[in-house]
C-alpha cells in the first residue's frame, strides 16, 4: 500500500475512532441483553476491541491489503463470545443471524485441510439492523460493521494456544 493511502486511512481512522468505540460498546451491550434474554452460558463477560491503528499498519503489512476507506476492514470492531457449553453455539448464531444484519459468516475450521493444525470458531461480520438508524443514538453508526467469534471456552484456550505456536 502507498504511504500516501496510508496516511489517508490513518486520517479517517482518527475521525471515525470514537464512533467505533461507542459502536464497540452498543453492539456489546445489546449482545449481553440477548444472552441474558436466552438463558445462554457465557465462559466469562463478551471481549470486545477496537484494533488498534499500529495493529491495522501490521495486518496491512502482513497481508498486503487494498482498501478504499478504513470501515471496510471487517475485524476493526471485534468481539468475542466465549460459552461455557457447545450446545449453546446454535441458539447464539440464531440469535445473532435474528438480531443483526449478518455480511457474511463463516468457520474457521473450513478453512484447514485435514493436516492443518488450528482451531475452530464461528466468526459472523455484522451491522446493525436497518430499523435501529431511525433511533438518535444509532443513526451514525449505520456504516460500521463488527466481527464477532463464538467458541466455546475449551476452543478458546486451543486458540490461544494455537494462535502462540502459529505467530
Amino acid at each position: 500500500m502507498k504511504k500516501d493511502q496510508l496516511i489517508n486511512l490513518e486520517s479517517e481512522y482518527n475521525v471515525v475512532r470514537s464512533s467505533l468505540d461507542e459502536f464497540s460498546s452498543q453492539i456489546k451491550q445489546q449482545l449481553e441483553k440477548l444472552i441474558c434474554e436466552n438463558d445462554i452460558y457465557l465462559g466469562f463477560p463478551i471481549q470486545s476491541r477496537v484494533k488498534s491503528w499500529t495493529s491495522i499498519q501490521d495486518k496491512f503489512e502482513r497481508l498486503s491489503m487494498k482498501l478504499s476507506r478504513i470501515l471496510e476492514l471487517q475485524d476493526l470492531v471485534g468481539l468475542r463470545i466465549n460459552l461455557l457449553f457447545k450446545k449453546d453455539i446454535e441458539p447464539i448464531c440464531k440469535v445473532i443471524k435474528e438480531s443483526f444484519e449478518v455480511v457474511k459468516q463463516y468457520d474457521t475450521i473450513d478453512r484447514l485441510s485435514a493436516d492443518q493444525f488450528g482451531y475452530s470458531s464461528v466468526h459472523f461480520v455484522i451491522k446493525i439492523p436497518k430499523e435501529w438508524l431511525s433511533v438518535p443514538t444509532f443513526r451514525h453508526l449505520g456504516e460500521m460493521q463488527a466481527e464477532i467469534q463464538i467458541r466455546t471456552l475449551a476452543q478458546h484456550i486451543w486458540a490461544e494456544a494455537s494462535n502462540i505456536l502459529q505467530y
